[in-house]
C-alpha cells in the first residue's frame, strides 16, 4: 500500500483527534478510567483507540466498540495488540521500535478479534504526549475502504487537473478580443441555459409558493437575457432600443402569469431611445419587478390597466410605472420593504445614481429619475 497516499488520506483525522484527545485527557485523572465521550469522536467513521505503549486500552470510540463487539465498560480490560489474533511477536517488536523512533507507524492487521480471513484492517498509530505520560493513538479502518477513498481522491484529482487543462485551453481560445456581438450571444446562451435549469427544477415542486419563487427568478434571468438578445440584433451597435426591449419584456411577463391574471390592459409609452447595457439591464429589472407586483397584487376581479411611461430631457431620464389598482396602505414605506422585489428596485435605482418616488391613490405609481450619460 502507498504510505504517502494513506498519510494524506488520514492526516486530517489524526491532527484533529490528537488535539481533542490531549485536551480531554489533561482534564482527567490519569489513574482513573478516562472518558473521552465527545460527539466528534463518536461520530468519526473510523475506529479510534487510545492506549499505552504496552497496548492497555484507555479509550475506544463508538466505532471501535462496534468493531470489537466489546461493551464500553469492559474495553479498558483489553489489550489493543492482543486483539490481533495472529500477532507475530518479532514483527510486533519491530513495530514498537519504529513507533518509538519515528513517533508514528502504519501497518496492516489481517485478523482482528475474530479469525475472519476477509477482514483486513489498516492501522495508523501516533504517539501523543500528555504531561510526562506517553499514550498511543491508534486509528483503525477497513483496508478496502481506505483503498476506495484513495482511489476516489486520485480520481477527483484527475478530474480537477482535467478541468484546469480545459480552463487553460479556453483562456487561450478566448485570449484574442471577441466582438461584442459574439460575446453577447455567449452570455445569452448561458442565461438561456440557467433559465431552462430553473424551469426544470420548478417542475419537481408541488408547493405553489416555491413554484412562484422559481417563476420570479426565471423572469429576472429572462429580463437580462432579452437585453443581450436585443443587443445582438442592433447592427453591431452596443445599444438597445428601450421601447422594443420593454414591449418584449412585458409580453413575456404577461405570458408567465397568463393562468392567474385577470383582464389587464398594458399601455407602453416610450419614445425611440437607445441605451447601453449598463443602463438598460437595471431599467429592465426595475420594469420586471414593478410590473410583476402590479400583476400579482394590484387587482382583484375587476379590469385594470398597467402603464409604462418613459420621458427624457437634456439631462435626465424618467421611468414611470403605474396601475389603477387598489393601491398601497397609507403607512407603507417602500424604502423599508422586506420583499426582495422592492429591495431590488431600490438597489437598482441607486446603481443608476437615480431617485425613486411613490405616488399613492388612486392606484400606485412609481417614478424613477436618473441622469443621462454623456
Amino acid at each position: 500500500m502507498d504510505n504517502t497516499s494513506n498519510n494524506t488520506y488520514l492526516s486530517q483525522i489524526v491532527k484533529r483527534t490528537i488535539s481533542l484527545a490531549k485536551l480531554e485527557i489533561e482534564q482527567q485523572n490519569l489513574n482513573g478510567n478516562l472518558s473521552l465521550r465527545s460527539a466528534i469522536l463518536d461520530n468519526l467513521q473510523v475506529s479510534l483507540f487510545v492506549h499505552d505503549i504496552e497496548g492497555n486500552i484507555w479509550y475506544a470510540n463508538k466505532k471501535a466498540l462496534e468493531l470489537t463487539s466489546i461493551a464500553e465498560e469492559e474495553i479498558s480490560k483489553y489489550n489493543f495488540y492482543s486483539m490481533d489474533v495472529r500477532l507475530n511477536p518479532e514483527i510486533h517488536e519491530r513495530r514498537i521500535s519504529k513507533l518509538h523512533t519515528d513517533g508514528k507507524i502504519e501497518f496492516i492487521i489481517d485478523n482482528f478479534v475474530d479469525d475472519d480471513p476477509n477482514l483486513q484492517l489498516n492501522v495508523k498509530e501516533k504517539i501523543i504526549k500528555v504531561g510526562n505520560e506517553k499514550l498511543v493513538l491508534s486509528i483503525v479502518e477497513d483496508s478496502q475502504r481506505v483503498e476506495d477513498s484513495i482511489l476516489q481522491s486520485k480520481t477527483e484529482e484527475c478530474e480537477v487537473e482535467s478541468l484546469k487543462t480545459k480552463v487553460e485551453l479556453e483562456k487561450e481560445e478566448y485570449a484574442s478580443p471577441i466582438p461584442q456581438k459574439q460575446t453577447s450571444k455567449i452570455v445569452k446562451d448561458n442565461l438561456d441555459l440557467i433559465s431552462s435549469l430553473i424551469n426544470l427544477q420548478s417542475r419537481y415542486s408541488k408547493d405553489t409558493g416555491t413554484i412562484n419563487v422559481f417563476r420570479e427568478i426565471q423572469n429576472r434571468v429572462r429580463a437580462i437575457t432579452l437585453a443581450h438578445e436585443k443587443l445582438r440584433y442592433s447592427n453591431e451597435q452596443p445599444m438597445v432600443n428601450f421601447g422594443e426591449y420593454v414591449r418584449g419584456l412585458t409580453r413575456r411577463l404577461f405570458d408567465s402569469y397568463k393562468d392567474s391574471i385577470q383582464v389587464i390592459d398594458l399601455k407602453i409609452d416610450i419614445p425611440d431611445v437607445y441605451m447601453d447595457m449598463e443602463t438598460i439591464i437595471p431599467c429592465g429589472l426595475i420594469v420586471n419587478e414593478l410590473v410583476t407586483n402590479s400583476i400579482k397584487y394590484a387587482f382583484s376581479d375587476e379590469k385594470g390597466q398597467i402603464e409604462v411611461i418613459f420621458d427624457l430631457d437634456d439631462d435626465f431620464f424618467s421611468l414611470t410605472l403605474r396601475d389603477d389598482g387598489k393601491g398601497l396602505p397609507d403607512d407603507f414605506d417602500f424604502t423599508k420593504a422586506d420583499t426582495l422585489g422592492l429591495q431590488l428596485v431600490n438597489n437598482l435605482t441607486n446603481q443608476l445614481n437615480g431617485k425613486i418616488q411613490l405616488e399613492k391613490g388612486p392606484g400606485t405609481s412609481f417614478r424613477v429619475t436618473f441622469p443621462r450619460k454623456n
